[in-house]
């Protein structure tokens, strides 16, 4: 008789409701990559004012929309916020 790794789909835990869902690839690209897309058309646009603004204002709106989603906070969106308020800060 041989033993088994217990299952954790029978353990209680994924019964709670906080699975992830999985989302399908389009949409995981629009969340992780769209705050960085925004900036770089509204800098084309309107200058890097407004577009350090609409990066700021649609960072926070993607990562509350993948948590919501999935579950998960998406790391490119947090990197992308870091690496834009950290050259923001030496300019």
């Amino acid at each position: 008789m041989t033993e088994t790794a217990p299952d954790p789909r029978r353990d209680g835990i994924a019964s709670t409701g906080a699975e992830r869902k999985p989302l399908s690839p389009l949409l995981r690209v629009a969340i992780e990559m769209g705050p960085l897309v925004i900036f770089f058309v509204t800098n084309r646009l309107d200058g890097i004012m407004t577009g350090t603004l609409a990066f700021m204002v649609a960072t926070p709106i993607a990562v509350l929309a993948s948590y919501r989603l999935e579950k998960r906070v998406p790391v490119m969106p947090l990197v992308g916020c870091g690496f834009v308020m950290l050259f923001g800060g030496l300019t």
